[in-house]
């Protein structure tokens, strides 16, 4: 049975301030996540490259996902937030499913500031802060680089929104870049525009990609 032992520090949380990162960025993305359904646990970790565009209202992601260290699958998703709907392409098919939660586009100013530290040491060593939300059922901590609010590290606990399951899943950004060099990646392939909404196994991967940063 999976059991997490979190270690509590007390700490002044500050009220009032938020940020919004870059409206387009790309980079990779290393998550790490574990579920518990029914008294038994599950387990999923993913390689990804990331692409997002606010202003698009679109987030690419392809890469490896691996469930329960027996399953690996390539996969890439398109997630457009106008139409709140997820494309999945695998092994040459597309199905797509609504968005089970919504993307934020910023960190909103009812966030809780956390702490202004840093990732790293010396002259080396990266300014970051870390905030706290609350997203309906899921509670999030969010490191951001103090200057850009470009997201780092996001660690997200909760209730799941498609499994109504405990979860834990964290994820590490690196990489990243300002920008999207080919905005061609968030193009909806073709095999895309007749998709069935997705079948139960598309949803079992769904569980494991990702929430979305913020």
């Amino acid at each position: 049975m999976l059991r997490l032992l979190l270690a509590f520090v007390l700490i002044v949380m500050v009220k009032g301030e938020g940020c919004c990162p870059p409206k387009a960025w790309e980079g990779y993305a290393i998550t790490m996540a574990g579920l518990m359904k029914d008294g038994v646990p599950y387990s999923a970790k993913c390689f990804l490259t990331y692409h997002t565009n606010d202003t698009l209202g679109m987030i690419e992601m392809e890469g490896n996902i691996t469930i329960d260290r027996w399953l690996t699958q390539k996969i890439r998703v398109i997630r457009d937030i106008n139409k709140n709907l997820e494309y999945f392409i695998m092994d040459g098919r597309c199905s797509k499913k609504p968005m089970a939660r919504k993307i934020l586009e910023c960190i909103s100013e009812n966030a809780s500031l956390v702490l202004n530290t840093y990732l790293g040491a010396g002259p080396e060593k990266l300014a970051v802060k870390v905030y706290r939300f609350i997203d309906g059922n899921i509670e999030v901590y969010s490191t951001v680089t103090s200057s850009a609010c470009i997201p780092v590290v996001e660690v997200t606990t909760g209730i799941h929104p498609t499994t109504n399951a405990e979860f834990m899943e964290v994820s590490q950004l690196s990489g990243i870049t300002i920008g999207v060099k080919d905005p061609s990646v968030f193009d909806i392939p073709s095999i895309c525009y007749s998709a069935d909404i997705s079948s139960d196994y598309v949803h079992i991967m769904s569980r494991w990609m990702p929430s979305g940063f913020y």
